[in-house]
């Protein structure tokens, strides 16, 4: 999907010199959203899958105890569009890994989105002009001064926000967020982490593969791409060993 179609630096240079127009879409999806929320539910279908109730199991993934990730957190934006689709897997984000699960055009979901934008310690997990490897990042001494910092162990002290759905619609949902870091007096842009080229090119989806047989080598599915920078994290973070393998096995 959009996180490893990006990956290709290609990408960033034409998207600066074509900037992505406005999603007409973004400006009208609290009212579409609404709309389809109630058609669902007067149709027994679940709003997160869009499967019938009795077809559902998405209750029971909730009932699961999501996996620890050490310092890092995750926070999911996920597009209107992407979220009307039974196959996105970046809704699987918050019941494996925990966090938060967003979606544009929710007013509730936008406020938690204004807080992520506003924590000094919220990177954007998303290829592109100025992102860097987390390898990279971390021997460059960056810090983070995160208002999420606690003083017990395994407090988080990384906020990931992750873009889920196509690369046009990412790139949609990332001018969005540009609009609103400016409103809130924020002018540069979210920094960046991307995940390591040589782990996406040989890394090969299974996921992508059930919708396109034969197109899963060096593509990542959004919780795909999560995983593979858990995998990263091992050696430079407190991340679990095996966490990565075992949200893929879920």
């Amino acid at each position: 999907q959009a996180i490893s179609d990006m990956q290709d630096a290609g990408g960033s240079f034409i998207s600066n010199i074509f900037p992505a127009p406005k999603d007409p879409f973004l400006s009208v999806a609290r009212h579409a959203l609404g709309h389809t929320i109630q058609a669902s539910k007067e149709i027994g279908q679940c709003r997160y899958c869009w499967l019938l109730e009795e077809d559902c199991v998405c209750a029971q993934m909730r009932e699961q105890a999501a996996l620890t990730c050490g310092p890092v957190q995750w926070a999911l934006l996920c597009h209107p569009l992407e979220f009307m689709r039974s196959s996105s897997s970046g809704k699987l984000l918050a019941s494996v890994l925990g966090g938060e699960f967003l979606v544009f055009g929710v007013q509730e979901h936008e406020d938690i989105l204004d807080k992520v934008l506003s924590d000094s310690g919220t990177r954007l997990l998303l290829p592109g002009d100025g992102s860097r490897r987390l390898k990279d990042w971390l021997s460059e001494d960056q810090v983070i001064p995160s208002e999420s910092v606690g003083t017990g162990s395994g407090s988080p002290i990384l906020t990931l926000l992750v873009l889920d759905g196509s690369w046009d619609q990412v790139r949609a949902l990332e001018r969005e967020l540009a609009d609103r870091r400016s409103a809130m007096g924020q002018r540069d842009p979210l920094p960046r982490i991307r995940l390591d080229d040589a782990a996406v090119e040989s890394f090969h989806s299974p996921l992508i593969d059930a919708l396109k047989p034969g197109a899963g080598k060096g593509r990542l599915s959004t919780f795909e791409a999560c995983a593979l920078f858990l995998r990263e994290a091992e050696d430079c973070l407190c991340v679990p060993r095996g966490t990565w393998k075992e949200a893929l096995k879920g």
